[in-house]
This record gives C-alpha cells, sequence and structure tokens, in this order.
C-alpha cells in the first residue's frame, strides 16, 4: 500500500511539473504580425543587458550600480526610454551601458542611443519553428552606424540588440505597443 501511494504521488508530481507552454492564436499572430508591417509602434525596454566585460564588473564591485543590479542586467523600470519606428524613420531613446571605442561626445547627455534618422534595410521575417518576428535594420549618421535587431514574440514580448560601429553590442528586454493605441483615448 505505501509503494502505491508512492507511486501515486510520483506520477502526480510529474503530471503537475509538466509544460504549460501554449500556443499563439492566428489572430495574435495576424495582429503581430499587422503591428510590425505597417512600421508605426513604440519599444520599451524594461531592463538593460549590457555585455558583461571587465569594466562593467569592476562598476558593479565599485557599488555604483543600483541595488538589484548586476553588470549583465539593470533594471530600467522608471527610466524613460524607448524606440519608437514610423514610417521610414526611428526614433531612439535608449541608455547605454557598456564600453565606448571611441569618443564621439563629451556632453553626458549623449551617451546613450538618442537619435531620430530614416532607417534603411528593413527586413521582417517570421520563424515558425520559434513562433516569432523578427525585425532587422540599419541607421547611419555621420559618426556611427547602428544595427538592430527586434526579436517579438506573440504576447508583445521584445528583445531588442543593438550593434553600434563604435560600442560594444547591447541588448534590452522589453514590451512592443502601437502608437496609434497609445496616442488614442
Amino acid at each position: 500500500m505505501k509503494r502505491l501511494f508512492v507511486f501515486c504521488l510520483l506520477v502526480l508530481l510529474m503530471v503537475s511539473c509538466g509544460s504549460s507552454k501554449s500556443e499563439p492564436t492566428p489572430e495574435e499572430l495576424s495582429s503581430l504580425k499587422a503591428l510590425l508591417e505597417e512600421r508605426d509602434f513604440e519599444f520599451q525596454a524594461l531592463w538593460a543587458l549590457p555585455q558583461t566585460t571587465r569594466e562593467m564588473a569592476a562598476l558593479a564591485n565599485a557599488g555604483l550600480l543600483r541595488n538589484g543590479d548586476t553588470p549583465n542586467r539593470i533594471n530600467l523600470v522608471g527610466n524613460p526610454n524607448y524606440l519608437r519606428m514610423t514610417g521610414d524613420s526611428v526614433d531612439v531613446n535608449l541608455p547605454y551601458y557598456g564600453v565606448q571605442r571611441m569618443n564621439v561626445s563629451l556632453d553626458p547627455r549623449k551617451n546613450g542611443f538618442n537619435f531620430h534618422k530614416p532607417y534603411q534595410g528593413f527586413e521582417l521575417t517570421y520563424k515558425p519553428e520559434k513562433q516569432l518576428y523578427e525585425v532587422r535594420f540599419e541607421v547611419t549618421d555621420k559618426t556611427n552606424s547602428y544595427w538592430m535587431i527586434l526579436t517579438v514574440y506573440p504576447g508583445r514580448t521584445a528583445y531588442l540588440k543593438v550593434n553600434s560601429s563604435n560600442r560594444d553590442f547591447i541588448n534590452y528586454e522589453g514590451k512592443i505597443s502601437s502608437i496609434k493605441e497609445k496616442n488614442s483615448p
């Protein structure tokens, strides 16, 4: 009797620990595709995920990061930031944490990614095996080039990877939303 009880308990435990991953509905996928194809959306970062370097570890060891932040995961809640894509241009205001290879500006307000520019090479790709969309584009200005990859999941969770010609790459984790929905009453 004791063996039967233990066996039933193990079976119950294994069944209850099973994956609860739900498949996105066709409506969710088509809604997300339409949002990205319209090129009228906003990404807001909740976390910055800089490359772990000796310099970032030194900042953490010196106590210069906020409580709860680590050299490779920095909370951005309460820090206004965005990437807005509207039509043929992108408006970016994102903080940067990492190593800058070439000093472009001594203005401390320009240490992040701050620009409003047209973009080139827009590519929207659906990856059915992972059930996600990937948006790729490039932005260039006088002193820098930025290669951006926005990975978007059906729940509108998104990851943004920014490669720059003068800085180490950085990732951001956040959410995307429609600019039209945000601006409507």
